[in-house]
């Protein structure tokens, strides 16, 4: 049930109406490096959500939940003008006004909250019972929701956005490869790549070069320090994943992106 629910996460849109600060990875600041994303229209004079529009669950449905909170997720004072949460949901309001709400009912705890592209993105870390994952909510249009797995990274422009998240236990909420097309009233995936080798770990987003390729890596098991600690001059192995005739390809690439 715990994995139903995480991937339930991954589709997780509005059924009611319709980017936390992290540090950056240790080798390369990619998150904080990139750009911000194309700003968002001018939003109409926001309302704040709505809870109430939010769907009722059955109370026996609940108690069915493992390890439920008994109090709604501490959403930070400054977003408080568009996002609320009780014990059972977090609404967010969209650019028009609308209540987008999802289910965090296994949702334990969140942090590294933050928003992207002046507002029209927002999204935080969360962590449940043997699963994790990053919330996304775009406000653009009808609004939408999804679980990035990890924070996402965006492109120079911010016209796309990848982000990755892989373990063999399968407890993230993406466990992927995931490429995203911003569109101006909403998401369009254009990639996603679950069959990544195994046993590696610590995979990581380290950055974009332009707007059609951008880097990712991750520890082998063979280069595992002994101490367990992954530090700055652990080798990785290196990934490219890039824009195609045919579609978006992922292939290792010891030098990354092509720079010509």
């Amino acid at each position: 049930m715990r994995r139903e629910l995480a991937s339930a996460a991954l589709l997780a849109l509005a059924g009611c109406g319709g980017g936390g600060d992290k540090g950056a990875a240790p080798e390369s600041p990619a998150a904080s490096a990139a750009p911000s994303p194309t700003a968002s229209p001018t939003p109409v004079a926001l309302a704040k959500p709505d809870l109430a529009k939010c769907p009722r669950y059955d109370p026996a449905e609940r108690a069915e939940m493992e390890r439920p909170r008994g109090r709604p997720l501490a959403i930070p004072a400054k977003y408080a003008a568009y996002v609320a949460a009780d014990r059972d949901h977090v609404a967010v309001a969209t650019l028009t006004g609308a209540t987008l709400c999802i289910d965090a009912r296994y949702q334990e705890s969140a942090q590294d909250f933050r928003d992207f592209a002046d507002g029209r993105f927002f999204g935080y870390a969360w962590f449940g019972y043997e699963a994790n994952g990053f919330q996304l909510f775009d406000r653009a249009g009808k609004g939408t929701a999804i679980d990035t797995g990890a924070e996402p990274v965006f492109s120079p422009t911010g016209q796309r956005f990848g982000s990755v998240e892989w373990s063999e236990s399968g407890f993230g909420a993406l466990n992927a490869v995931l490429v995203m097309q911003v569109l101006p009233a909403g998401l369009k995936e254009l990639a996603r790549f679950e069959q990544l080798p195994e046993r590696t770990s610590d995979w990581r987003l380290d950055r974009w070069r332009g707007e059609d390729c951008f880097e990712v890596s991750a520890v082998a098991p063979e280069d595992y320090p002994e101490s367990g600690e992954i530090t700055a001059k652990t080798p990785r192995q290196r990934f490219a994943v890039a824009k195609a005739a045919g579609g978006w390809t992922m292939t290792p690439s010891a030098k990354g992106c092509p720079t010509g």
